[in-house]
């Protein structure tokens, strides 16, 4: 992919966190991860999509070649993070585009509160 990328970093962790025994939650180990990505504002319908409790948060679309991971409850894998302008945001999907031209990823990140 070409164009209008930028270098994002961010973290893919090993695993589900746990709870501490104060009952503080606790992230698993991490890896630092580093990407180039266009950043385009995630569209009003992609809003819609998302789950009721994240609607309201800054929402973006990242078009890159690097795939990223979601949350998945089977492998108990947490999803990865992403840091744009300053702040953290949480991959919520993940697709793959193949159109014969530039294959790549399209993942909604969405803000939060760490």
């Amino acid at each position: 992919m070409s164009g209008f990328r930028q270098a994002v970093s961010g973290q893919r962790f090993s695993g589900a966190g746990s709870f501490n025994t104060q009952g503080k939650y606790v992230e698993s180990g991490s890896a630092a991860i580093s990407l180039t990505a266009s950043i385009q504002p995630a569209s009003e319908r992609e809003m819609l999509s998302l789950p009721e409790g994240r609607r309201d948060r800054e929402t973006y679309r990242l078009y890159t070649d690097f795939e990223l991971r979601t949350a998945d409850e089977v492998s108990k894998v947490n999803a990865d993070r992403v840091t744009l302008f300053g702040r953290t945001f949480e991959v919520l999907f993940v697709g793959l585009w193949r159109n014969n031209v530039i294959p790549h990823y399209k993942a909604l990140v969405s803000l939060i509160n760490v």
